[in-house]
């Protein structure tokens, strides 16, 4: 027996290379029926479409909607990326900042805590783009012209399975872009954080992601910290949303999950490995928390 991948269910592009702009070029008039993406790899492109003008440098980003017209305003000489790809991957999105920052915060703390085998951190989990961005990360940017040149490349000598290659290297590029655009929202909305409590925040979120399994006290994470457990508590759950010991019992459930979903465990084994191990009280709190109990959760998920 053989499986063959259904494409239907992959990101497809049309287009993935590079462009160098000969002496006086100007880019020409068009309205491409399919998005596409540009990234200045150096010089200076400018372009406008619509009634908005860009004029776009090393380490810039730009969306080009498909039913929009494009052209050049005056001669180029920038070398970029291009990328296009059908208009159904994408849906446009309204929403404002505040309430953008709030969907950022939200999926963020669902990416730390869900179960890892749920399906639905695909819906969950929305992937945004913004309609213009510029690199601060060089390590960032560096990453995407590499998956540029690999998709280039692959087009160019015809490799195996090429337009596979060319999909892959196109959703590497869309999640770098997007934890880029999100990292740099994210980061402004703690301006009112100084930097020594966001580094606090952050050391504790991996702190409980690597110690969720033990027994922590009130006084360890004040000597930890070096801070007073309330005043930690209010940082954390201005950041999460959450109380640090709420949080700690979601990620322990949620490897429980996980666990249980493997279905290679006993339910007392799952409570001793994520660090409760009385079984009654565990499977309380585990049906509290996924609306079943871990056997039925199973046979759910099976």
């Amino acid at each position: 027996m053989y499986y063959q991948l259904c494409y239907d269910n992959f990101p497809r592009v049309s287009f993935m290379d590079k462009f160098k702009a000969p002496p006086g070029w100007i880019h020409d008039r068009r309205t491409p029926g399919e998005y596409i993406i540009f990234l200045i790899k150096s010089g200076t492109l400018y372009l406008k479409e619509g009634h908005t003008t860009y004029t776009l440098h090393g380490g810039d980003m730009l969306l080009l909607d498909p039913d929009s017209e494009h052209f050049g305003t005056q001669i180029s000489d920038a070398e970029y990326y291009f990328i296009h790809f059908p208009a159904a991957l994408l849906k446009r999105t309204e929403i404002e900042e505040k309430n953008l920052l709030e969907l950022l915060n939200k999926t963020h703390t669902l990416q730390e805590q869900a179960p890892s085998h749920a399906y639905a951190l695909y819906q969950d989990v929305p992937l945004l783009l913004p309609k213009q961005l510029h690199f601060t990360d060089a390590v960032s940017f560096s990453k995407i012209c590499s998956l540029m040149e690999r998709a280039s490349s692959a087009v160019s000598y015809r490799l195996n399975q090429f337009k596979a290659i060319c999909s892959c290297c196109f959703l590497d590029i869309m999640i770098e872009i997007s934890t880029s655009f999100t990292n740099h929202l994210m980061q402004n909305s703690q301006k009112s954080f100084t930097q020594t409590q966001v580094q606090i925040v952050n050391h504790m979120l991996i702190f409980l992601q690597e110690n969720y399994k033990e027994k922590i006290s009130r006084h360890k994470l004040e000597q930890l910290f070096k801070m007073t457990f309330d005043h930690l508590n209010r940082l954390f759950k201005r950041r999460t949303g959450m109380t640090i010991f709420a949080y700690q019992k979601a990620i322990r459930l949620n490897h429980a999950a996980d666990l249980v979903a493997c279905g290679k465990y006993k339910s007392y084994e799952i409570a001793e490995m994520v660090g409760i191990p009385d079984v009654y009280y565990f499977s309380k709190v585990f049906k509290e928390q996924f609306g079943v109990s871990p056997r039925n959760y199973f046979r759910v998920v099976d």
